[in-house]
């Protein structure tokens, strides 16, 4: 989560001095003040005032933010496919950024297809940074939810085998953990946690991923353990303590038959307030 907000809010890269550092902060703090409709024509300024066509794009992602902001989201998917329909425009690293951006709204929307299409394209570059890793990482998990499981490992083993950072490689490390016990192969599953503990220990999606491994191995006990101590840790973001009682709650109703227990789990996450890790479908069937 902290990486799509980032994605949508990071700062302009120190430049050289020149027309188009003046430029691109003068759109940047028309955008942060809310002007985009004058931050649209400030960012098309930057873009020509670019000294390469690595500034320019950077200028259009930011411009292409801006119509979205404006609610004129086709309008930004068009221009954004315009301009990196050139291969040479732009880097790795922007490219990244503009269609993680489109692949969030269709995946957001429920388009998946369209979502881990555009992702693809996000992560076809051998640059490796934090936006390419996010490209990845969720057209892995589309893919894996879809049951395309060889197309699924085959997405997240390119950041496993690229030189991206250890935190990364995390996400793909917990879903490929995932996978391996979706299969049934329990000693891989366990291996590849207990790599990924080595690498980031105490790290919360790491042991995330271990939950879904137990409930796959059917320890629902030892699940529920781990995921309680995730939900109940102070530092946890609410999204995450949401959908940990969530989660205690689907193994509550669907693989120990306590519906009592279900619903206690979905009232903690329904106090937390936050809306996308909780659990409202299920909520209301145990409300009836």
């Amino acid at each position: 989560m902290i990486k799509r907000i980032a994605l949508l809010v990071a700062a302009v890269p120190v430049i050289a001095a020149g027309g188009y550092k003046e430029d691109i902060a003068t759109a940047q703090k028309l955008f942060l003040s809310g002007k985009y409709k004058d931050a649209v024509a400030a960012y098309e300024k930057a873009e020509k005032s670019a000294a390469n066509t690595s500034q320019a794009a950077q200028s259009a992602v930011r411009k292409a933010r801006s119509l979205v902001a404006l609610g004129k989201k086709d309008e930004a998917e068009k221009f954004i496919n315009e301009k990196f329909s050139d291969p040479k425009f732009g880097d790795g690293h922007t490219k990244a950024e503009a269609y993680y951006d489109l692949g969030l709204r269709y995946e957001n929307a429920g388009q998946l297809d369209k979502a881990a299409e555009y992702y693809a394209k996000g992560g076809d570059t051998t640059t490796a940074t934090f936006a390419v890793a996010n490209c990845l990482s969720r057209q892995g998990i589309i893919l894996k939810n879809k049951r395309k499981y060889a197309e699924a490992k085959e997405v997240f083993q390119k950041i496993l085998s690229g030189k991206f950072s250890n935190g990364e490689k995390c996400t793909a490390f917990c879903q490929m953990a995932v996978l391996a016990a979706m299969g049934k192969d329990f000693g891989k599953a366990n291996f590849i946690i207990e790599e990924a503990e080595r690498v980031l220990p105490n790290n919360t999606e790491v042991k995330r991923a271990k939950v879904e491994v137990l409930i796959f191995e059917g320890k629902f006990a030892d699940a529920l353990k781990l995921n309680t101590e995730i939900a109940e840790n102070p530092k946890t973001h609410k999204g995450i303590a949401a959908s940990a009682f969530s989660r205690n709650a689907w193994i509550y109703y669907y693989r120990l038959k306590q519906n009592d227990k279900a619903l206690a789990e979905l009232e903690k996450a329904s106090k937390l307030n936050a809306p996308w890790g909780f659990d409202k479908a299920l909520y209301k069937r145990l409300k009836k």
